[in-house]
């Protein structure tokens, strides 16, 4: 009798192993049936068959549920590293940075520098497209994806729409999607290049993308050496000698300009 009994629990348990994989919200519902049994017939040997089985069902609803989310991260990774490699981030700053490169340095009364090959040109619109749609895919997924959301401001801004570019600047710049100096460097250009053209600059708002802007490890040296001259102007001298070290620190040429600060401010320094 016994051993038919444990028999019987052997074939069940068996059965049940195998409802796990091809049928998990039917083997709960047996669990649950078998332990309500349980509470009744207080069978402890079917009580110890039910527990594996149990513990099987729980272990490929955890497997189940990190698998979810990795497959999430795991898509996001690869839209972001095909986007990545299509045209890095990098090149497109550098493209933007190359159309607004004569208006931006006459804003802050600088030399052009030497004109270096257009990379716009390579470009093409079916690109441009591609790697649009890329950054739209990883953000459909994870609408807070910070780079994504910066990849598609610059695409906006290679394909001339303006104000698109402009409003995720300004979200990323916000902090809405987490700190994004390369934002403020990009909407203070905006500014500056706008202004040549248009009306004077909003002084408090560019202050406030400056300060943001110079956060930045990357960027444009020479943004730099203009806050430390504007903060100059505001008599701020203390605020525009530690600036003015930042961009000295950068590039050994601004260490004149560093000297001139000191030297306008009576400093032996």
């Amino acid at each position: 009798m016994a051993n038919s009994e444990f028999i019987k629990n052997t074939l069940w348990l068996g059965s049940e192993f195998l409802k796990v994989f091809y049928s998990p919200v039917g083997v709960a519902g047996g669990l649950i049936d078998a332990f309500r049994g349980w509470k009744f017939s207080r069978s402890w040997v079917r009580f110890w068959f039910h527990l594996p089985a149990l513990v099987l069902l729980s272990a490929v609803y955890v497997v189940f549920g990190f698998s979810f989310f990795s497959r999430v991260d795991s898509r996001v990774q690869l839209f972001s590293v095909e986007s990545e490699k299509q045209s890095p981030t990098k090149e497109l700053e550098a493209i933007s940075d190359q159309m607004r490169e004569e208006k931006f340095c006459k804003a802050i009364n600088v030399p052009k520098t030497p004109a270096e090959p257009s990379k716009l040109d390579a470009f093409t619109p079916l690109k441009r497209r591609y790697v649009e749609l890329l950054s739209k895919r990883v953000l459909s997924i994870d609408s807070a994806n910070q780079a994504a959301h910066y990849r598609l401001g610059l695409m906006y801004s290679l394909q001339g729409d303006t104000e698109a570019a402009t409003k995720e600047m300004t979200a990323l710049a916000k902090g809405e999607y987490g700190d994004c100096p390369q934002s403020a460097a990009w909407l203070t250009k905006k500014l500056l290049t706008d202004a040549v053209d248009g009306p004077q600059v909003d002084g408090k708002e560019l202050i406030r993308t400056l300060e943001k802007a110079t956060k930045w490890k990357d960027v444009d040296v020479r943004l730099i050496s203009f806050y430390s001259k504007l903060l100059e102007q505001m008599g701020e001298p203390d605020k525009a000698v530690l600036i003015a070290k930042q961009a000295a620190s950068r590039r050994p040429e601004y260490k004149l300009e560093l000297a001139r600060i000191y030297s306008r401010l009576g400093s032996k320094e």
